[in-house]
């Protein structure tokens, strides 16, 4: 008789299981991409709706490789606006890798997106964020990015 070794899922703090919490922060991650790429600076679509929902603008921070310090949401919104629609009209972010990690007792969620960004100076590049989730108040809210440009092939990553 074969035994099974698969684990039952274990419930977290967050009342789901890790699988359901990666499931749920790399969907609402993987959001955000879309609005940059539907240049939807109001959030009007209902995905984008449910993705700002999760942000407390007052609560979250951002680190950009190519920007001094930390941003605000503000401040990230007003980047990401620029770089698609003045500077690279023809910017194009799609998501090549995704992979998450629960920690804590699934309070708090980081999510790692692998992109290919296309329409600048006819250059593809790479790119690597991080969105940091945590879970406050019976809800999953995203508090800090990080964005790394560059060629990531020969880095390991993924």
């Amino acid at each position: 008789m074969a035994a099974d070794l698969t684990l039952p899922p274990t419930t977290t703090i967050a009342g789901q299981s890790v699988e359901q919490i990666a499931a749920e922060v790399e969907r609402l991650s993987t959001i955000g991409i879309n609005t940059i790429n539907a240049r939807d600076w109001n959030y009007s679509s209902t995905e984008a709706q449910d993705f700002v929902s999760h942000i407390n603008p007052n609560q979250w921070q951002s680190k950009f490789d190519n920007e001094p310090g930390l941003l605000s949401w503000h401040e990230q919104n007003l980047v990401w606006r620029k770089l698609v629609e003045e500077t690279y009209t023809d910017c194009h972010f799609d998501i090549v890798e995704i992979s998450s990690s629960v920690l804590e007792q699934g309070t708090v969620a980081i999510v790692w997106i692998q992109t290919r960004i296309t329409g600048i100076e006819n250059v593809n590049m790479q790119g690597l964020s991080e969105l940091r989730w945590r879970w406050h108040d019976g809800k999953w809210w995203f508090f800090h990015h990080v964005g790394i440009r560059g060629h990531l092939g020969q880095s390991g990553v993924f």
